[in-house]
């Protein structure tokens, strides 16, 4: 029966994942010609010119089958226009490096758009305590411009290993989709597989193989991917209809959240900028330690998975909120410590810690 209800997803998603994977061979000459390229210099990796049209090619099919779906008309013009501006920012930066300051009032425009515009903002974290609702008030629309700029930019910097920022959201967009439908909020459960299916589309171009992958994301797609995700999490987890509490959207983007705070961290401990680029984030780590882009890809991805399973299986069984909220915690507390003390003392796993990623064995380095 429940594969019965899903088949029109699964229609859209396959179209979605059609279109986009017809859409980026054909972008990529396009991309090459206007210079909308990743470089191999400065602290990445890869040694050569490589499109970043994987984010044009997912929203441009996202776009043309949501339209055809209908999920466009549902969703309203915020969202297309704040995907959109996210998108042509990406791209801009791409093309020509803006400065931080502006990125980040764009993105902290486009989330007042979609809270007052929309009306999806965090009024609530949810019985965090065990001590009832944790309410918000006047605070809500400055937390939420917070998440949401913060979901942005920790999606944007775990983009630096072939296939991972991809397998992550995907593996998040799955699962939110089969919360939200499970909650009633089909038109949203459709809207979030039609973008999981665009995003297998670039997977097939974007998955570790011999040489690199020919085709990266790119700032245009990560944005819009984070603030996709940032508000799919505060609008599905308000009100009395919500699709999960907010403790598991930690749950449903915890390695991205979990590495950036850590090595926002780490950067503040050892004195330097927060946002100056390293290898040292999580994926940076394992393959300084001697593992493969493939296995480091496959271990990162099992943990999304796990992860994703506890906010599926905390919101099915109900399990309070707030030991959710302190596993996370402890889990996060646990990596930090690992993190630091394999950066300090140049080994992890049992392994020595080259000094930086070599060359060719990751692709791209993350901009942050």
């Amino acid at each position: 029966m429940l594969v019965i209800e899903w088949m029109p997803k699964f229609l859209w998603m396959g179209c979605a994942t059609l279109l986009c994977a017809l859409a980026i061979p054909l972008l990529a000459p396009l991309a090459r010609r206007v210079g909308l390229v990743d470089h191999p210099k400065g602290h990445k990796t890869h040694q050569r010119l490589v499109p970043l049209v994987g984010g044009v090619g997912v929203f441009l099919a996202v776009g043309v089958v949501a339209s055809l779906a209908g999920v466009v008309s549902v969703a309203g013009w915020p969202w297309a226009v704040a995907v959109l501006a996210m998108l042509i920012l990406g791209v801009i930066d791409d093309l020509s490096p803006r400065s931080a300051s502006l990125r980040f009032a764009c993105q902290i425009g486009v989330a007042l758009l979609l809270i007052y515009a929309a009306g999806h903002r965090l009024d609530s974290f949810g019985n965090l305590f065990g001590l009832g609702a944790v309410e918000l008030g006047w605070l809500a629309v400055p937390v939420t411009v917070f998440c949401v700029v913060g979901v942005i930019n920790a999606f944007n910097m775990i983009d630096g290993l072939d296939g991972l920022s991809g397998t992550i959201a995907l593996v998040s967009l799955v699962a939110t989709a089969f919360l939200a439908a499970l909650a009633g909020h089909s038109a949203s459960s459709l809207a979030i597989s039609i973008v999981a299916g665009a995003l297998v589309g670039f997977l097939a171009f974007n998955w570790p193989r011999r040489g690199g992958a020919p085709v990266f994301l790119g700032n245009g797609g990560s944005l819009a991917l984070g603030t996709v995700l940032g508000f799919l999490f505060v609008d599905l987890s308000q009100g009395s209809l919500r699709a999960f509490a907010p403790v598991a959207a930690l749950w449903l983007f915890a390695i991205p959240l979990i590495d950036t705070v850590s090595v926002m961290l780490r950067r503040i401990q050892d004195g330097t900028s927060p946002f100056s680029p390293d290898h040292n984030h999580v994926h940076h780590l394992l393959l300084r330690a001697g593992f493969s882009p493939l296995h480091t890809l496959l271990m990162l991805g099992s943990i999304a998975l796990i992860c994703a399973a506890v906010a599926v299986l905390g919101t099915l069984y109900l399990w309070p909120q707030w030991s959710m909220a302190l596993t996370f915690t402890v889990m996060g507390v646990a990596y930090h410590l690992w993190a630091l003390r394999a950066v300090r003392a140049g080994t992890l796993l049992g392994r020595d810690l080259e000094a930086k990623v070599v060359a060719g064995a990751a692709t791209r380095s993350s901009d942050g």
